[in-house]
C-alpha cells in the first residue's frame, strides 16, 4: 500500500513507489491564474488552504519547511486533511493551495492549476511498505509488479 516516509519504518520494509511534484492549485477568478508557472513567493501573504500538521502532517511538514526557507507566510484560512477536502474549498474560493501533481486528476470546475517553480520545496514521496517479517509467497510478485 502507498504510504509517506514519514512513519518509523523501523519494523517494515519499504521501497520508493512515486516521486511527484507540487502544483499550485487555485480559484479560478485567483489573479495567479493568468501564470503559467508560479513562483513560490507569489503565495506570500495571500489566503492558503494548508494540510492539517494531525492528519497529514508529511505534506505539512514539506510545505512549511518550504515556507521557512523561502521566508514566505501565506495567511492560513483553512487546515484540512484530505486532497479532496482542500480542493473543495479551493473551489469555492477560499484560498490557493498546493497540492501533489496527481491531485491534478481531480476534477473540481472552479479549481486552475498551475506547476510551481521553487528551488526549497521538495517532492512528494510514496513509499510501498510492508510487515517486515510477512511471509506471503505473493508479496515480492505483488511489489514487482507495482513497480514494473
Amino acid at each position: 500500500m502507498p504510504l509517506t516516509p514519514s512513519v518509523d519504518l523501523r519494523q517494515f520494509e519499504s521501497r520508493p513507489f512515486l516521486s511527484e511534484p507540487f502544483i499550485v492549485a487555485l480559484p479560478l477568478d485567483h489573479p495567479l491564474v493568468d501564470l503559467d508557472t508560479v513562483d513560490l513567493n507569489l503565495l506570500d501573504d495571500q489566503p492558503f488552504i494548508m494540510f492539517s500538521p494531525d492528519a497529514a502532517r508529511y505534506f505539512h511538514d514539506l510545505l512549511t519547511n518550504a515556507f521557512d526557507a523561502a521566508q514566505i507566510l501565506p495567511k492560513i484560512v483553512h487546515q484540512v486533511g484530505q486532497m479532496h477536502s482542500m480542493l473543495a474549498l479551493v473551489d469555492v474560493g477560499f484560498g490557493a493551495a498546493l497540492v501533489p501533481q496527481s491531485a491534478e486528476r481531480l476534477r473540481f470546475k472552479n479549481v486552475v492549476f498551475r506547476p510551481l517553480s521553487s528551488t526549497v520545496l521538495t517532492e512528494a514521496k510514496l513509499h510501498l511498505i510492508w510487515q517486515g517479517d510477512n511471509e506471503n509467497p505473493v508479496l515480492e510478485q505483488f511489489i514487482d509488479g507495482l513497480q514494473s
